[in-house]
């Protein structure tokens, strides 16, 4: 029998969800894989059917088909994970578990015990990379062994920013001792929501976080060096309800302070003035590069204020904030990244903060907005971008776009489809695309997602 990968797995149990036709350029979107990764999966798909006497309807202009769907079975679809799918999986294992012998660690992933063995030395290298090791006692199983806020910290990378995050989220909650502690983690969320009249942009993944510490409540043997500020010790004091280690509270209060929210926590009104001074600087700034009317985006300013608040709090109080996009956005606008960094440094001098690389990065997306924004008005020459890839990488080429030409109106990503159906009532003076498609009145160039040097300048010769 075919073997499935998981997101081959999860394409059809899309498929089998849906009550018309779905197009290769749909599924690429929906899973964030090219149109080539789409059509070499539903080629595995489309052999797997068969071999249950089930066909995948295939229509030019339409997109794919599931007939006779009833006779797919979920439990009897066959599932193989990737490798670097299995060393996620295995190493969450190790941090729910205590211990685990390589017959569990071989059964999470449907493996054999020897397939698990020959994962070891790789197993071991990412560890490494937390300074972790792995620990075999014969006869009783596999531990993970190193500091306790390093493996803090592995698993809320696993959780929040790995590329298998899915993959941990569903481990985690089908886990007997997260689930063990769920509803108290939830319940303290809720009261420290309500005292601070927020509420978590990421509320289930930061329930799961809290409810692993409970499991391992005592283990911080190093004091937390954050500084005490009064909203932690307000946190603090709704912790120690059901948390006595001042270390694990502390910990906890961090980790809490540092996850994003609707709204925005208590600030004086020194932060106030100094938020407003820092924003107000960053779009004067901005505004030499190039002019734009202030009052017209006068919501995402008040926008990028309100983050610049939240932001000089955090670097008062040593809280440090994940940004998943961190190193997207120094690759795709690195030089907005750039000047955001020096024009916040005047800054960091005059008040005494340290702004570290995630805060400037989500600074240099708000900036990046308004500029792209205010630029529009005045562009005249249109450049559609029609990109089947992933979202991530349709933005980032996007965004790449503004960069290099930032005196042309760019309008897309779009899918062939999308692109289709907008020169139906638009016009565009050039159409750069990742994929083939058929124009008769527009020039059409073909280019790399990542935009190479050698499509740069295949674009500058087309439009100068």
């Amino acid at each position: 029998m075919i073997a499935l990968t998981l997101r081959q797995r999860n394409i059809i149990e899309y498929l089998l969800s849906r009550d018309s036709y779905v197009t290769n350029d749909v599924i690429a979107s929906n899973f964030e894989v090219s149109n080539r990764t789409v059509r070499k999966d539903l080629e595995v798909i489309s052999a797997y059917l068969k071999e249950q006497g089930i066909s995948l309807v295939r229509k030019p202009g339409k997109g794919v088909w599931i007939e006779n769907k009833q006779e797919v079975l979920f439990d009897d679809l066959s599932c193989s994970y990737s490798k670097n799918e299995r060393i996620v999986i295995y190493v969450t294992s190790l941090l729910l578990n205590d211990v685990n012998t390589f017959m569990t660690l071989a059964s999470s992933c449907g493996v054999s015990k020897q397939t698990v063995i020959n994962d070891l030395n790789t197993i071991e290298k990412f560890l490494d990379g937390y300074h972790l090791s792995l620990i075999k006692n014969q006869g009783v199983g596999t531990s993970l062994e190193g500091d306790e806020t390093d493996i803090r910290r592995l698993f809320i990378d696993l959780l929040f920013t790995n590329d298998h995050s899915k993959i941990v989220y569903e481990l985690c909650i089908n886990n007997d001792g997260i689930q063990r502690n769920l509803e108290v983690s939830f319940e303290l969320i809720t009261v420290i929501e309500n005292e601070f009249r927020f509420r978590y942009v990421d509320r289930d993944r930061i329930s799961i976080v809290l409810s692993f510490l409970l499991n391992r409540l005592g283990l911080m043997k190093t004091k937390n060096s954050t500084i005490q500020s009064p909203d932690m010790e307000r946190i603090n004091s709704i912790l120690s309800t059901k948390i006595s280690d001042s270390n694990d509270q502390e910990y906890i209060s961090s980790f809490l302070l540092g996850e994003r929210v609707e709204g925005s926590l208590t600030l004086d009104s020194k932060v106030e003035d100094e938020a407003n001074e820092i924003s107000e600087h960053l779009i004067s700034s901005l505004k030499k590069i190039h002019y734009f009317d202030s009052e017209d985006m006068k919501d995402i300013i008040r926008s990028l204020t309100v983050h610049v608040r939240a932001a000089i709090y955090r670097c008062r109080n040593n809280i440090h904030i994940r940004n998943e996009l961190d190193e997207q956005v120094r690759f795709a606008i690195g030089v907005m990244y750039e000047f955001t960094k020096k024009e916040l440094n005047v800054y960091e001098t005059k008040y005494n903060l340290n702004f570290d690389q995630s805060e400037i990065s989500y600074i240099a997306l708000y900036l990046a907005s308004i500029f792209e924004t205010g630029v529009q008005e005045d562009l005249k020459v249109v450049i559609m971008i029609v990109c089947t890839f992933g979202l991530a990488t349709s933005s980032i080429l996007k965004s790449r776009m503004y960069q290099i030409f930032g005196d042309c109106f760019i309008v897309g990503p779009y899918s062939i489809e999308e692109a289709e159906k907008y020169l139906e009532s638009h016009e565009v003076d050039l159409i750069i695309s990742t994929n083939y498609m058929s124009v008769k009145s527009t020039n059409v160039i073909y280019i790399n997602p990542l935009l190479k040097q050698n499509d740069i300048e295949m674009i500058r010769n087309t439009l100068f």
